[in-house]
């Protein structure tokens, strides 16, 4: 009897759908004003509806995609350098980006989500991270870093000790690099007035630990040093960044050389300071430009990395093709750049 019942019932339903066009379908035949308004009413709703709903759809797009740009170009000096210390040629002459994916997950997760004024369901969307990732791309692949040439740093350790002393130099540093026996674990020493730097230098190819920090920290004691820095390219391991903390080290990418007078809180007014560098004049060093002594912005640079391996030097031999592309990630990229984020209805 049940069965019976819904088969009726069904029935029914299904002669409301087939039923009510026809009917409709004969009134607007006959030329019943009626209906016809009332049918082009409802189309006139759908259609209203359905072109509302697009242009909801496309600002809601527009507006994630300009605050992802935004958040990217906040970080942009950060990205780039994670991007340059992360992607590494293998093996067999490929370019790896594994660690960078990593990194900008973590990015996306920690940094850009807790900051978008967008919804859990637009997060959620595949097409929505592909244009995150295209994002950092295409401006870790871009950024040029002021007052630091970076693709004029030497292969080989020792000529990358008198780089640095050079970079600072051009900075309104007095800088020297050591390179000797006796140097106590200092690379370069460099003065800035009164204030003396001992510097260390680290061409590494993964991340440098715990030895550089303890290495410059005991030569800042028998140097009477009043600061000791680490210059590096590959990152600190989580290790050295908190042995650094506790001996109060500075870790430093080479990209932030220029930066250093204010990572370390000198001022550039200082009157022996200038003294100095009108002196150092008669010796040659390059004068302070004005754009050095504007440097006073302090950029945060987050370098994360685990040491997995022996730390190599990046002058040791190699066979490594470093122009090398991989075309999995060229196709990879090519791709991610050119998702068009839709959010779904």
């Amino acid at each position: 009897m049940a069965r019976r019942s819904r088969g009726d019932f069904g029935l029914v339903i299904l002669g409301v759908i087939v039923g009510v066009p026809i009917l409709i379908g004969q009134k607007i035949i006959e030329g019943d004003t009626t209906v016809i308004a009332a049918v082009v009413g409802v189309i006139s709703l759908i259609i209203g509806w359905i072109i509302y709903s697009n242009n909801r759809g496309k600002r809601l797009a527009e507006n994630s995609q300009r605050q992802v740009n935004d958040l990217v170009l906040h970080h942009k000096n950060s990205l780039a350098r994670l991007y340059r210390q992360k992607v590494f040629h293998g093996e067999y002459g490929e370019q790896r980006f594994e660690a960078f994916n990593k990194e900008i997950r973590y990015f996306f997760e920690n940094v850009l989500a807790p900051d978008l004024d967008v919804s859990d369901e637009m997060l959620r969307l595949p097409e929505f991270y592909q244009y995150v990732v295209a994002a950092v791309y295409n401006v870790a692949e871009n950024v040029e870093f002021d007052g630091v040439d970076l693709e004029s740093i030497p292969s080989d350790p020792f000529e990358f000790e008198h780089w640095t002393a050079e970079m600072l130099n051009q900075s309104g540093w007095n800088a020297q690099a050591t390179q000797g026996s006796g140097d106590q674990g200092s690379d370069v020493v460099a003065t800035f007035g009164d204030h003396k730097c001992i510097i260390q230098c680290k061409l590494y190819k993964n991340a440098v630990g715990n030895k550089a920090v303890q290495e410059v920290d005991a030569a800042r004691r028998f140097f009477d040093g009043d600061s000791a820095v680490v210059v590096g390219k590959s990152g600190y391991t989580r290790s050295a960044k908190q042995l650094a903390s506790k001996n109060n080290v500075l870790l430093i990418d080479v990209s932030e050389l220029d930066m250093l007078t204010s990572y370390l809180g000198i001022s550039i007014a200082d009157d022996h300071h200038q003294e100095n560098t009108s002196t150092s004049q008669i010796w040659g060093r390059p004068q302070q430009t004005e754009q050095a002594k504007q440097r006073l912005i302090v950029t945060t640079a987050t370098v994360e990395d685990e040491a997995t391996s022996s730390n190599n030097y990046e002058g040791a031999p190699s066979n490594r093709n470093k122009n090398t592309t991989h075309s999995a990630k060229n196709e990879q990229t090519q791709s991610t750049k050119k998702a068009i984020l839709v959010p779904r209805k």
